[in-house]
């Protein structure tokens, strides 16, 4: 057993959030709730952390409706003759500052999601070559090649 306490600690943590939920009113929620068990030690009381919300990556929505999502969708159908499926991906992306720029965005991609950028991260070969049709076929409609 350790023969000693630290005397500090740094405790970092992200935080997924949904495009319809304020940032301000989930930093309220965990601030009452860490501060509410502090008041329950007798140490923590006196020594209360000090949180730093150093960051806000915002998500970025894009609706089943919009042209894009729709065109990819239908490059989808015809590569993998199956129906898309729509979800929310908690990692951010830098399709969040293309939204705030005004370019519409969307994340598609081969592989199993649950797989990336873990330990032994991998790929199948036929989910390259899947995606890279379901990319050129989506680019030829979004720009109306016949």
């Amino acid at each position: 057993p350790p023969a000693f306490l630290a005397d500090s600690i740094t405790l970092s943590m992200a935080v997924w959030r949904t495009p319809n939920e304020n940032p301000s009113e989930i930093r309220q929620d965990i601030e009452r709730v860490v501060h509410g068990v502090c008041e329950q030690d007798h140490w923590l009381r006196e020594h209360p952390p000090q949180l730093d919300w150093w960051s806000d990556w915002a998500p970025f929505w894009i609706e089943k409706d919009h042209p894009l999502t729709q065109t990819i969708a239908r490059a989808y159908r015809s590569v993998m003759n199956e129906e898309p499926q729509y979800m929310m991906w908690h990692p951010t992306t830098d399709a969040r500052w293309y939204q705030d720029a005004g370019v519409p965005s969307i994340i598609i991609g081969p592989g199993d999601y649950r797989f990336a950028h873990t330990y032994n991260e991998f790929i199948e070969l036929n989910e390259i070559s899947d995606a890279m049709k379901i990319y050129a076929l989506a680019i030829l409609d979004w720009l109306q090649y016949e």
